[in-house]
């Protein structure tokens, strides 16, 4: 008698099977259409090193890579970097590039692998790392959420200490960079630049701290393992600008050329405090603002009195034009940069009625808006400033550290007042008044002016949904 035996092609065939089941459930899956191609391409143009991880499966990454760590092995699946999600095990695991950058100055970008992003474990990208990456600047990426910083490791140990929380996340074929521009560190999503943050920790920037790379993370939440997203593509920049502004290398010089002194002024008026003449923008209307390098949340001369409907019908404008802000209530006003430049001032005009007592505290903010989705990071507080805040009907400036804006970035300016009894009183805020055009779902900021709701602290984050609009609109400026 014979002992029947299963063919071994259909033994194959539910291997296969399964190992596709598996792949759909876990995020996997192919990172080669015609949008990734694209993607690829745009990435690696003008790159000191590119890897597109087109080749043949393989436990690990190939090409150079320098690798380590603990968890899932990491290598090539699907003509991408992935983690191998048929099994358990925790941890990180590290590529060190090939390629080390020839200048201080340089930038990562990856392409997130289509199909399947964790919402707890990351995938980090590394500038201005050491040679064994065991100091560097991340940028661990989630679904929903990104960190910036500095960290450390220490073998499998890993120690991050966050410089911004940046609410926002990343989804399927986007691509993600990270930028370091002397102490300033660029986070950019699909070419649109959602952080700028000036480091003042020290981080070092020399000749010690050119190596880049990524990693990828493995963890249990529950009983369920979540791998983090693969990449698609990866590339390294060394001096050679950002892929939001990539062109070719020798356009490139001869714009570095032909700016040189208007560089070299630049820096000189940022090292001042002050714009030169030369850098205050000559083709502003009086009517629009007085100060020609102000940014305001409305034209200065959209002030007017109000008119009065009890002056026995005369109906003359002798209302001065302002509100008294709740107590506790955050004030906002949106600001957008119309141009690159440095902000310096943040200010205020004060109403003239209801003006007595001084509030307990008097606190301006700087916040800078989420394009993706309306979310605002606190940059800076001016602390309790209420003493310098005595006049009524009048225009107050507060100096702040310099802030490089880019051209289309959307800064909040905030006012908040705490006055917890009759005997504190919050300061009139000059404003005017609006029919209140609130803009359409996705589409942000809602409106010019919003509040969010008392509090006696005012968080690092402030989500669009939490931001409420009213008929007014407070004059609040940038300079």
């Amino acid at each position: 008698m014979q002992r029947l035996i299963r063919p071994p092609e259909v033994k194959a065939d539910f291997v296969g099977a399964l190992q596709g089941w598996l792949r759909s459930m876990l995020g996997i899956s192919s990172a080669h259409g015609a949008a990734i191609a694209d993607l690829e391409t745009r990435i690696s143009t003008g790159a000191s090193f590119s890897d597109k991880f087109n080749r043949p499966d393989s436990a690990t990454l190939e090409n150079g890579w320098i690798q380590g760590g603990a968890g899932q092995p990491l290598g090539i699946e699907d003509n991408a970097a992935r983690l191998n999600g048929l099994g358990i095990a925790t941890g990180v695991r590290y590529a060190i590039c090939p390629a080390v950058m020839t200048d201080n100055n340089h930038s990562v970008a990856a392409i997130v692998n289509p199909h399947g992003i964790a919402a707890a474990a990351k995938t980090s990208l590394y500038v201005r790392a050491n040679a064994d990456l065991t100091e560097f600047v991340y940028l661990n990426v989630f679904r929903d959420v990104m960190y910036l910083g500095r960290g450390t490791r220490s073998g499998t140990t890993w120690t991050h200490t966050d410089w911004r929380v940046i609410p926002t996340g990343v989804s399927e074929a986007d691509t993600v960079e990270l930028v370091a521009d002397g102490t300033t560190y660029q986070v950019i999503v699909n070419r649109a630049v959602i952080e700028r943050y000036p480091d003042t920790s020290g981080y070092p920037v020399d000749a010690s701290h050119r190596t880049v790379g990524f990693s990828q993370e493995t963890r249990i939440v529950g009983l369920i393992p979540q791998y983090s997203f693969g990449l698609a593509g990866f590339s390294a920049r060394s001096g050679l600008g950002t892929l939001a502004s990539t062109t070719a290398v020798a356009t490139t010089a001869q714009a570095t050329a032909t700016a040189a002194q208007s560089t070299a002024t630049a820096a000189q008026s940022t090292a001042n405090s002050k714009p030169s003449y030369a850098d205050v923008p000559t083709d502003v209307p009086l009517w629009v603002n007085i100060n020609a390098n102000d940014d305001p949340t409305f034209p200065l001369s959209a002030l007017v009195m109000w008119t009065n409907d009890t002056d026995g019908g005369a109906g003359t404008e002798s209302i001065y034009p302002d509100y008294v802000p709740a107590t506790r209530v955050l004030e906002l006003g949106h600001i957008r940069a119309t141009r690159d430049r440095n902000y310096s001032t943040i200010g205020c005009i004060t109403g003239a009625t209801s003006w007595g007592l001084a509030p307990q505290s008097f606190e301006m903010f700087l916040f800078k808006m989420s394009l993706l989705n309306g979310n605002l990071t606190k940059l800076w507080s001016s602390g309790d400033i209420k003493s310098s805040i005595a006049a009524a009907g009048t225009q107050f400036r507060v100096t702040m550290p310099t802030i490089g804006a880019l051209k289309g970035e959307v800064y909040a300016v905030g006012v908040h007042q705490i006055s917890p009894n009759p005997a504190y009183a919050n300061r009139p805020l000059a404003c005017l008044k609006s029919a209140r055009p609130d803009q359409p779902s996705g589409v942000y900021p809602r409106n010019i002016y919003g509040w969010v709701a008392a509090s006696d602290t005012v968080p690092a984050t402030i989500l669009a949904s939490n931001i409420q609009t009213n008929a007014v609109i407070p004059w609040l400026v940038l300079g």
